[in-house]
């Protein structure tokens, strides 16, 4: 039997403590490569950089942020909430990438793929580590599985 533990909010406590930026949809932002800030935080899956560029993933609604892997971080396999879409590109470096039940897909910078709600998924960052940027709706929450 599948097991699910619930981590409401893997990401979300994190995230809170950043300076939102651009969450009027009427106050245009540019951001310039290399620019971005980062800021380093405790996740359940280890230490990422995060940077958060619009909106709020803990409140209803669009949002987009970036988050940094370092070199050779595994992230467990897990799924998202129920009313969540991810859409995720790759910015810098490798990821490998992939869905239960699939050995995963080495993905590079200009790669797209979709987190849908609900569907377990994992990664490994490459020995350079991985930026990725996702575009997706709030609230975030995650579910890491156990077989």
């Amino acid at each position: 039997m599948i097991k699910f533990l619930f981590i409401i909010g893997l990401l979300i406590a994190p995230i809170t403590s950043l300076a939102q930026v651009g969450a009027d949809p009427s106050t245009p932002i540019i951001f310039k490569k290399g620019k971005i800030s980062f800021k380093t935080q405790d996740t359940p899956f280890g230490e990422l950089g995060i940077a958060l560029i619009f909106g709020d993933p803990t409140k209803a609604g669009p949002y987009v942020q970036r988050i940094k892997f370092p070199p050779n971080m595994e992230v467990a396999p897990h799924a998202h909430g129920m009313q969540e879409l991810k859409i995720v590109s790759l910015i810098e470096g490798a990821l490998l990438f992939g869905y239960l039940g699939d050995e995963g897909e080495v993905m590079l910078p200009g790669n797209i793929w979709t987190e849908s709600m609900g569907l377990v998924h994992f990664g490994k960052a490459g020995d350079k580590g991985a930026v990725i940027e996702i575009h997706g709706t709030g609230p975030v929450s995650s579910i890491l599985y156990q077989p």
